[in-house]
């Protein structure tokens, strides 16, 4: 069975945020919900965005959307939307990165719905 971004993002919301565990797991599944829904409309794209070395696949993602190519730079609506979707994921990541790794940083309720409401207004844009 496979899943979608979408349906990722219905969990999230349907978590219990009763407890530190499930907002950290919120706000990272929020991310990766956003972070497939970024992909596939990169991949939807006429051609891909302007590529980087030397970084991991989420910076390269995010630096893609952020330099579109000349053929998605011909629709101006199109690139606009790249363009804030890369800003709106940069925003999350390092959320995301502290939900997973930083275990000394606390999370709350707060974190967990200010960070899936980023995620949704990435996938809305």
């Amino acid at each position: 069975m496979s899943i979608t971004p979408e349906s990722l993002m219905k969990w999230v919301e349907s978590l219990d945020l009763d407890c530190e565990e499930a907002c950290r797991a919120s706000v990272s599944r929020a991310y990766y919900a956003a972070y497939h829904d970024c992909l596939d409309f990169h991949n939807a794209l006429p051609a891909p965005g302007a590529s980087r070395t030397g970084c991991g696949v989420h910076e390269n993602l995010i630096y893609q959307l952020q330099n579109p190519s000349p053929e998605s730079k011909k629709d101006p609506e199109l690139s606009k939307r790249s363009k804030t979707r890369a800003y709106l994921l940069r925003v999350i990541k390092p959320f995301r990165v502290q939900a997973d790794y930083s275990l000394a940083i606390n999370f709350d309720k707060c974190d967990a719905d200010n960070m899936t409401a980023k995620a949704l207004e990435t996938m809305k844009t």
